[in-house]
């Protein structure tokens, strides 16, 4: 419980940063590699909680990561601000490329009224794409090494290996969608609209990967599809999270 109240304010948290601390033309890219690093914690995490498990017992796991994220939590605290000209670690000249040439102030949030978010089309599209993303995302975390060890028969310590490289996937796939969406629309090749072809498309992409998992026989070809699937989804999530910051900036404009 304690875990789940401490995790829940971060994406938030990172969400409404990204409008202040990164240009619209690179909001892709920035976002991709916030959800890359949820994603390359588990790339890092699962070998390294299996290696100490196995030589020290599960109890260590929880202690290490515990005190690893006392000192994140630290860094945060010390080094984040909630404007860029609020941080001493960042010069005018960045301030000002930051914000499109604007000389920077503090601005005061102010929040769209919630009906205008239930009668938008796009607010339930988006909702819609996210259960599904997540519910998926949310299954492979907590089922993937269960699955490997069990319908698959890997070791443990294969399980701590091979469980990674899908995750990894995942983060190409997140960072991928970002920097290719962002290049489309800085080039004016395509419209803001292409994000929404690339969540349904990454989603279509890794429901096929997930039943190619199910028929396929072998270790190797189950993690290649793993893979397929979870890299799939990672341009979905990218696509859903950078339409709601569009979505939330442009309510805001309109609002104020």
């Amino acid at each position: 419980a304690l875990f789940g109240l401490g995790e829940a304010p971060v994406y938030p948290g990172l969400s409404a940063a990204y409008p202040n601390w990164f240009r619209k033309k690179e909001r892709g890219k920035a976002i991709s590699f916030m959800l890359a690093g949820s994603k390359f914690g588990p790339v890092i995490g699962i070998p390294l909680s299996t290696l100490i498990m196995v030589h020290y017992g599960w109890r260590p796991v929880f202690v290490s990561f515990g005190v690893l994220g006392v000192v994140l939590a630290v860094a945060y605290y010390l080094l984040l601000t909630n404007y860029p000209h609020e941080s001493r670690y960042v010069n005018k000249a960045e301030v000002e490329y930051i914000n499109g040439g604007k000389v920077a102030t503090d601005t005061k949030k102010v929040m769209p009224p919630w009906s205008d978010f239930f009668r938008s089309g796009q607010f339930w599209a988006i909702g819609g794409q996210f259960t599904a993303a997540i519910y998926i995302n949310y299954v492979f975390l907590a089922w993937l090494p269960v699955y490997l060890l069990e319908a698959h028969h890997f070791s443990l310590k294969q399980m701590g290996l091979f469980a990674a490289i899908p995750e990894l996937g995942y983060a190409v796939g997140n960072i991928l969608c970002g920097t290719l969406s962002d290049f489309l629309i800085g080039k004016g090749w395509a419209s803001s609209k292409s994000r929404a072809w690339f969540g349904g498309g990454g989603l279509l992409l890794c429901c096929a990967g997930l039943y190619m998992t199910a028929i396929v026989d072998g270790k190797t070809a189950t993690i290649l599809w793993l893979t397929f699937a979870l890299a799939s989804l990672g341009a979905t999530m990218n696509a859903s999270w950078t339409t709601c910051a569009k979505v939330n900036h442009r309510s805001e404009e309109h609002t104020s």
